[in-house]
């Protein structure tokens, strides 16, 4: 019997190590200072957090130890260190997942279970005035500008939270849930909720939301939320929307004008307004059931919904040279209140409610100053639901320094600033306390500055140009004599990198728009050669380079897909209708920079060259004792070996296929700036540092000794955060780019980019102080000997749990070419 029950203790034991199901299996990897949960657990997140720890405790087969379904075997028995060891481990991951002073409030607890009752004691106190907050948000949570998908969204992560604070009815009958009083009370909750998402959409869904509401049974949320949907797109969508349009009036002006919507105005005879001044696009004859008389439909009789204030029968004069919105007078004559009939109600068309016609017509008999409208006279259609929203017109300007918007509906949000003066047109002043991002169709705006006294909607040229890496170029031509070649047009071209200044000869004005291209229709895969910047340190350690960069690149690929065009200009079809099919590449493609990688690569590989698995954009050749190898980003190639006529004979042959231009001796490459003599190559970033200095104000600061100070510690949750989080994120990026050349800044970039989703004061300050040391050598370089041995070393080590944040280790490493530093990290 003894000797049974030693067995079955064994195979207890065996079990927990192998068998992934034991619940005291903990598998080789887990790591006990891992972060399970995101966000860690604050004051504010309790619920959200519950929800995800439980989640990730479940997948581990570990949540019965918080839940306090497996307690504490006893000393004896052989599954007590087993039991105790997993109880740590759990623990450990639930202190990891806080805030430090949450922390520091349990960390003394012996178990996972006491930890876990403790905080559900500590924050369900407060459930109550959560659930009022939250219930106050559903009720005040309206559409309003928002998308049906949008409303939807927020209203579902409300009730999902609202859902967490609610008690769980548990049914008490000797069958469960025989008598259906628990689906019914849950069926009556749904019904709230489908109640609440209908009552707060915008009056165009008015149709709709009548429709669902009559239902017997009511449908369920998901049916609704597609029907609303529907008919959401079908309003977007819609090229003969049915609603009314205020006319805009400049004060300089004395002309109506309506903007985008003027073809719908005059199709209604006696509509709401009167008739506008130009003729109508719609085809469709519209009959009125009350009046019998056409050109409108019964939901825009005058005899039902009243007739605006001085309306007359007769038509208006063209001619009229007093400012008007749709020609109706401001008098102050009342609307005459005329009831609705039963019939409207039947009708399946919608267009103003009672309360809106009434508040259209009183922005309308607001008292004219000089018989004329202000500019912005249009705005007003933003709050009121049922009419187009206008699109303002976005103005370039070279000379504008910053974009500027002065709707502050255009923005989503708003972040405060520094305020900054700005000065307008007319020579006065304003000052901008707000910025924010704005998105457009196919473009997005940072840093838009919100001035209510602008008139315009302003987009700087110089601003986008530096967001999105372009540059403005004026391309000159076509003069009356050609070149030998056929080339008529000329464009001057400057490399930022290389320094190198070329003239391109074009025989055609002809650049295709890439961005009208959509993935999966047009073209499949996009692809470049980008060289490792650790290639290019391997191959300066080896040899002397040259430095080639290959004529209109992309203009040398094969197309696989069929992509036509527009005619050029100065190309005469015999048809208006005829488009051009493209056979070669063109700029602006999408599919361009992958077809010059495989017309690239298939010509090296005719030339014996093989390309390597580790980095795709290098290529090597042995002939012999002789070896070459290029290294390719994009249309830059470097090219190095040891024999001069292999080299020459690799650089005609490219000439030949691919007209390049032979840059010399390597001297810049991607912003990295080589020097070299007979004896070494120095690799360093010297101009690239002194304009981060600049950049930073600290050309005149005093040096500091070292990157960082030796006993600082940096925290997530210490210190203010920045007003504008985007100027360190900028820093971190510029830094990040020098570590490539700098290794001994690399440790302390890392430590600070792990912060940039919050940056705050002390982290700005500890990125400055890694600027002041750079002041102090802005040329330090990377030394490659030519007398460099073959010889590859590598050093590593690791800081156990330096993290303060997640108690995870620092492991760097280095390798060596000989004496040369060619590659070096440092990561958690």
């Amino acid at each position: 019997m003894a000797e049974s029950n030693k067995n079955s203790d064994q195979n207890q034991l065996s079990d927990h190590l192998i068998n992934p199901s034991n619940p005291y299996f903990l598998h080789p990897g887990e790591n006990p200072a891992l972060v399970l949960v995101t966000p860690l657990l604050s004051d504010t997140n309790y619920q959200q957090w519950k929800h995800d720890m439980l989640v990730a405790l479940e997948t581990k087969n570990k949540e019965h130890f918080v839940l306090g379904k497996i307690p504490c075997p006893d000393s004896k028995d052989p599954l007590h260190e087993a039991w105790r060891r997993c109880n740590k481990m759990v623990m450990l991951w639930l202190t990891c997942s806080m805030t430090s002073d949450i922390k520091q409030y349990v960390m003394w607890m012996d178990t996972a279970a006491e930890i876990w009752k403790d905080l559900c004691d500590r924050f369900t106190h407060r459930d109550k005035f959560r659930i009022a907050d939250l219930q106050e948000e559903v009720q005040q949570l309206k559409q309003d500008d928002l998308t049906v998908s949008h409303y939807y969204t927020r209203l579902r992560i409300l009730w999902k939270e609202l859902s967490m604070y609610r008690t769980i009815l548990v049914c008490k009958c000797s069958i469960t849930g025989s008598c259906g009083l628990i689906a019914k009370i849950q069926n009556e909750r749904d019904d709230d909720c489908l109640i609440k998402f209908l009552r707060g959409l915008n009056d165009e869904f008015a149709q709709v939301r009548s429709q669902v509401m009559l239902m017997e049974p009511m449908p369920d949320m998901v049916h609704t939320f597609s029907l609303v949907l529907q008919q959401e797109r079908e309003f977007g969508g819609s090229n003969s929307q049915e609603s009314i349009t205020l006319a805009t009036i400049n004060s300089d002006s004395t002309k109506t004008t309506f903007p985008n919507r003027g073809s719908f105005t005059n199709t209604r005879g006696g509509g709401r307004f009167g008739r506008a001044n130009g003729r109508g696009n719609s085809k469709t004859t519209k009959f009125c059931t009350n009046s019998r008389k056409i050109n409108h439909n019964i939901d825009a009789c005058f005899q039902i919904y009243g007739f605006p204030p001085g309306y007359k029968n007769n038509k208006l004069p063209s001619n009229s040279t007093k400012p008007s919105a749709n020609n109706a007078e401001t008098g102050s004559t009342s609307v005459q209140d005329t009831s609705v009939p039963e019939e409207t109600k039947s009708q399946n068309k919608f267009y103003f409610s009672r309360d809106e016609y009434q508040a259209h017509l009183a922005i309308l008999q607001q008292p004219l100053t000089n018989n004329s409208f202000v500019n912005n006279a249009y705005q007003s259609t933003d709050n009121h639901p049922g009419i187009p929203s206008f699109q303002p017109r976005w103005i370039l300007d070279s000379g504008a320094t910053d974009h500027i918007c002065p709707s502050k509906a255009s923005f989503n949000t708003l972040t405060p600033i520094k305020p900054i003066s700005i000065r307008l047109p007319n020579n006065q002043y304003s000052v901008a306390s707000f910025t924010s991002t704005i998105y457009l169709n196919n473009l997005v705006l940072h840093k838009v500055l919100y001035v209510p006294d602008f008139t315009v909607h302003l987009i700087s040229i110089p601003k986008l140009i530096a967001n999105n890496d372009c540059i403005v170029v004026d391309i000159w031509g076509p003069l009356n004599v050609q070149s030998i070649e056929g080339y008529k047009y000329f464009l001057t071209i400057v490399d930022d990198y290389s320094r190198f200044t070329w003239i391109y000869l074009m025989k055609n004005k002809t650049v295709a728009k890439g961005f009208t291209q959509t993935e999966g229709i047009d073209y499949f895969e996009t692809f470049s050669l980008v060289a490792k910047i650790t290639s290019i340190r391997f191959l300066l350690a080896l040899a002397s380079s040259y430095n080639l960069n290959i004529d209109n690149a992309f203009l040398h690929g094969d197309l696989d897909e069929e992509v036509y065009m527009r005619p050029p200009q100065g190309l005469r079809l015999p048809s208006s209708k005829l488009v051009c099919k493209l056979e070669k590449s063109l700029y602006g493609l999408k599919q361009a920079s992958r077809n010059w990688n495989q017309k690239l690569t298939s010509e090296l590989t005719l030339m014996g060259y093989k390309q390597s698995f580790v980095d795709h954009s290098l290529f090597v050749n042995f002939t012999g004792s002789s070896i070459s190898i290029l290294l390719i980003y994009v249309d830059d190639i470097v090219l190095s070996g040891n024999d001069m006529t292999e080299i020459k004979k690799v650089k005609a042959h490219l000439h030949n296929k691919f007209h390049i231009k032979d840059l010399g001796s390597l001297k810049f490459f991607l912003g990295l700036e080589v020097i070299r003599s007979k004896i070494r190559i120095l690799l360093n970033q010297r101009k690239y540092c002194l304009e981060l200095i600049d950049e930073t104000y600290l050309l005149g600061c005093k040096p500091a000794p070292t990157p960082t100070y030796p006993t600082m510690t940096l925290h997530a949750n210490h210190g203010d955060l920045l007003h504008d989080p985007t100027i360190f994120r900028r820093l971190i990026g510029r830094l990040l780019y020098l570590t490539n050349t700098r290794s001994d800044i690399s440790f302390s970039v890392q430590q600070l980019s792990q912060f940039v989703s919050k940056p705050r004061e002390p982290h700005m300050q500890a990125a400055l102080r890694i600027v002041r040391y750079l002041k102090g050598a802005p040329g330090l370089s990377l030394f490659y000997s030519s007398t460099n041995p073959l010889k590859i070393q590598a050093f590593s080590d690791s800081d156990w749990a330096t993290c303060a944040t997640t108690q995870r280790s620092v492991t760097c490493y280095c390798v060596f070419v000989g004496n040369s530093l060619i590659s070096w990290k440092s990561k958690k």
